[in-house]
């Protein structure tokens, strides 16, 4: 090789290395699993850095992933009454130390003086007391999501009524004043698979 060719190869541009692969351009089934990873205190910051991936933490797909791969995760759910505004919380551990992690406030307004059960991965608030009565208002929470939702309304307005899970179906008794204290309208049970109320007494 000449000198002349010798400086032309080492003028030569050398070959670029290809981009680091984007993770917003893996396929979802892998982010999922990557994602299903990560302890759910990050789950709220994990949740800003975009749409896609608030959507994918949101979605039922990734608490299967997350049970398929053994890595659910036991968390505390507390409602404190701050200022008469019923507010929920999760407690969630951390490195250091355990802290309070508000869960988005429901659009509507949250009744006092409710009866909460749970089914699952779902936090059930029934009744209350609202606007100077009591309400026919039941609420689900999706802990996975952290969304709210509304429930058919009850058929009798209750305040800190009884409740019991029995076999997915919550059993409702009581809390419902003299003017509806008789055999007929003393319970009613919610079915949470067919999300109706199935009856109107528990006889």
């Amino acid at each position: 090789m000449t000198t002349e060719e010798r400086k032309k190869s080492s003028a030569s541009p050398s070959t670029n290395p290809p981009p680091p692969t984007s993770f917003s351009s893996l396929p979802n089934d892998l982010v999922l699993n990557i994602l299903a990873r990560i302890s759910i205190i990050h789950r709220p910051t994990l949740s800003l850095v975009s749409k896609s991936f608030r959507s994918l933490i949101a979605s039922p797909d990734h608490y299967a992933t997350r049970s398929l791969i053994g890595k659910t995760e036991d968390s505390l759910y507390v409602c404190l009454d701050l200022n008469t505004l019923p507010r929920w919380f999760t407690l969630a551990p951390t490195p250091k130390q355990h802290k309070l992690i508000p869960i988005p406030l429901f659009n509507y307004q949250h009744p006092r003086y409710s009866t909460v059960v749970s089914i699952g991965s779902e936090i059930y608030v029934i009744g209350g007391f609202l606007k100077g009565k009591r309400s026919r208002r039941m609420l689900v929470l999706d802990c996975q999501s952290h969304q709210w939702s509304r429930l058919p309304k009850m058929r009798v307005p209750r305040q800190t009524p009884a409740a019991e899970v029995i076999n997915g179906k919550i059993y409702v008794i009581g809390g419902c004043g003299d003017e509806h204290e008789n055999i007929e309208h003393c319970g009613e049970v919610y079915d949470a698979n067919l999300g109706a109320i199935i009856a109107n007494n528990t006889r």
